[in-house]
């Protein structure tokens, strides 16, 4: 990485507003086209401090400012609820999934709110507070302590499961949540130089980092897979997941509107049916890849069903052969009507019954098979997706992949490539911590109030006194929200990651110290990204090397010799990590961008067409095959979810289009998007 020295600066005049860089027509005209090149990832360096500087840590600060104002948020709506039957017993009811008491609890967390640094004994929800209660970062570094915020959290209980009646809410401090030093939280944000003196701070302070007890620690860039989208691999490791399976299997790493994460790992197997692998609890739990297509496209016929696992291979014999006869028997002797029917959806029952012992705690007192099956798809597979119709073709498309990789018609991809890789950001794995705290602090809520029942019925006593106690909701709030700053603190401190439910790679290696020797080595910690911790331990030297298409995004030259060669790189000086919030309305922007240009896009939903077959009816071809033979189609995905199917003649003119609307910034498209097409003719 090229050196950046600090700007001089000069005293102003009586009367200005403090000191400014003193920058050359030749500097300022190098930081105008870097703003260019950057928008909108990084904002117009504010001219009263040095400009190289902001650039080099701001990537941390707005990724931390994006967990403030977005994550804390989301992560809230995301976390399950969890109930409190008084009268369970799990040798009768566990097995009985059509038990229903007649009165429960519904407990979850209602709200999260992130406050502003505040010295002992002052509440922190105001951003302006007097100065003397605002918490500096230099009083923590003289009193050897850590900088934070307090978290405010709203626990929320209901009676019987309605949330019509009255609900029982408290919100308390659950702890201390570390703050970035100059982002929206902090108390140096927006200030000028002539404040930042006075209060004693440097002048050149450019943030990105944390205090704890007094240290400075830095969240360092986690190389990972790269999210909403389906990856090819060929491992022998993948043969020891399930008994029948093979060395062949497509990831997709889903990534919620939380900035959490999980894996989906389709893998083959020797009759081709293929096995659907999920993450629960940090254990693998496998399913038939049939039964999970065919709850998620229950509102197909079967006819309808046929079509669209067969779409695409009418020109290859070889291919709809395996695919019909794979068809007939999982399909082809399912029976018209059983008794299930009379209650449940067949294959949703059936999906729920596998996961059933896993999840049925998690789900409200007298709810059936089917409904575990429901929470399964909705939780587990494509958490990127909220659609059903979207999560069956996203899984179709991996399906087909899979058989294309199998087929040898495609290569296996690599996780070494820089193309299939992005960058864990602070932001993300600061949100993945706190709602593992979160999600702990509830599950411990529901053991005290088990122990209490269970002490209440050994007594003798009625059981249904604790629920409608609000004496014991109190004490057990108050005794299970300390919980959450504790890891919050404990995971700033040393780096390492305490979880049950967290689908992370790595577990410990996330901060380091940031050393202040020099300048430079003090920016080399905000620009390191680190291949992860797993691959340290490896002896393969494959994941050290550095491939040619990593030029112009990291360094060839700046990483250390011995243990962490090849694995601690640094990012090149033009080279920013996207830190921006997920784009709510990429899908929109494209499906809207398709519509005004002629292709067949549903943009309601209401057509009654799959999302597959929209884009073929472009050119008077109104289904994914014809009278005369194949018409052949490429899907076009959007963040792991596919919009149309655009005529094969037109892929090179709508990659144009997209390439234009893309580079100009035009009908809602941003420059830092990611445009890849993939011609199924090139062979790799």
């Amino acid at each position: 990485m090229a050196s950046i020295q600090a700007t001089k600066r000069r005293r102003e005049p009586d009367g200005a507003n403090g000191a400014a860089p003193v920058e050359s027509g030749r500097a300022g005209h190098s930081h105008e086209a870097r703003d260019r090149l950057l928008n909108p990832l990084s904002p117009l360096p504010s001219p009263h401090f040095n400009a190289a500087l902001q650039q080099c840590v701001y990537p941390h600060i707005l990724s931390y400012n994006t967990f403030a104002d977005c994550y804390v948020e989301e992560m809230v709506k995301e976390l399950p609820f969890i109930y409190i039957d008084p009268n369970y017993d799990p040798d009768r009811h566990e097995a009985n999934p059509y038990y229903k008491p007649p009165d429960y609890l519904k407990l979850g967390i209602a709200e999260a709110v992130l406050g502003f640094p505040q010295k002992l004994g002052v509440g922190g929800l105001q951003a302006k507070s007097d100065a003397g209660s605002r918490l500096l970062p230099r009083h923590c570094r003289d009193s050897h302590i850590s900088y934070g915020a307090p978290l405010h959290v709203s626990f929320v209980c209901y009676r019987t499961g309605d949330e019509s009646n009255a609900a029982i809410k408290k919100t308390m401090v659950v702890g201390q949540v570390p703050v970035m030093v100059k982002s929206n939280r902090c108390t140096l944000s927006g200030m000028s130089p002539t404040e930042m003196v006075n209060a004693g701070e440097d002048l050149d302070e450019f943030g990105g980092y944390f205090i704890i007890n007094g240290n400075e620690r830095v969240l360092r860039f986690v190389i990972q897979q790269k999210t909403n989208y389906p990856i090819a691999l060929k491992r022998e490791s993948f043969r020891n997941r399930e008994i029948f399976a093979t060395d062949l299997a497509v990831l997709l790493r889903s990534q919620r509107i939380d900035g959490t994460c999980t894996s989906n790992i389709l893998l083959d197997t020797e009759d081709g049916r293929c096995c659907y692998r999920i993450l629960l609890n940090r254990q693998e739990h496998f399913c038939p890849f049939p039964l999970l297509l065919r709850c998620v496209g229950g509102g197909l016929s079967l006819q309808q069903f046929k079509l669209k696992f067969m779409e695409g291979t009418w020109g290859d014999l070889e291919e709809s052969t395996q695919l019909h006869a794979i068809f007939e028997e999982v399909w082809g002797s399912e029976k018209d009507f059983v008794d299930t029917d009379l209650r449940e959806h067949r294959p949703l029952h059936q999906l729920g019954q596998v996961f059933w012992r896993g999840v049925s705690w998690l789900l409200p007192p007298g709810s059936t098979f089917e409904d575990a099956g429901r929470f399964i798809i909705d939780r587990y597979v494509l958490v990127h997706v909220k659609e059903w119709a979207s999560k069956f073709e996203t899984l179709l498309l991996m399906f087909r992949k899979l058989r294309q990789l199998r087929r040898g018609k495609i290569p296996p991809e690599s996780m070494d490539a820089f193309s299939y890789q992005e960058v864990i950001l602070p932001g993300q794995i600061l949100a993945a911590v706190l709602k593992d705290a979160l999600f702990n602090a509830l599950i411990k809520l529901r053991t005290q109030y088990m122990v209490e029942l269970r002490q209440v019925k050994a007594a003798g006593h009625d059981p249904t006194l604790v629920i409608a106690s609000n004496k014991f909701f109190d004490a057990a709030t108050d005794r299970c929200a300390s919980e959450i700053g504790h890891k919050i603190s404990y995971f700033m401190a040393t780096g390492n990651i305490r979880t049950t439910q967290l689908d992370l790679q790595q577990l410990s290696g996330w901060t380091v110290t940031a050393d202040r020797l020099n300048l430079n080595r003090f920016l080399s910690h905000f620009r390191a990204v680190h291949r992860g911790q797993f691959f340290a331990q490896m002896k393969t030297t494959a994941v050290r090397k550095l491939l040619g298409e990593s030029w112009g995004f990291l360094c060839p030259v700046h990483t250390p010799d011995g243990a962490p060669c090849g694995l601690l790189l640094h990012l090149s000086q033009m080279a920013q990590p996207v830190a921006v919030p997920p784009d709510r309305g990429a899908i929109a922007a494209v499906r809207l961008f398709m519509k005004a240009r002629g292709a067949c896009v549903d943009l309601d939903g209401v057509s009654g067409l799959p999302p597959s077959d929209l884009g073929a009816a472009c050119g008077g071809q109104a289904a994914s095959h014809g009278e005369g033979g194949n018409v052949k189609c490429v899907p076009l995905v959007v963040d792991g979810v596919v919009v149309c199917k655009i005529r094969k003649p037109e892929f090179s003119f709508w990659m144009e289009q997209l390439r234009h609307a893309k580079g100009c910034g035009l009908d809602g498209f941003k420059t830092h998007w990611e445009l890849v097409g993939f011609d199924e003719d090139r062979q790799a």
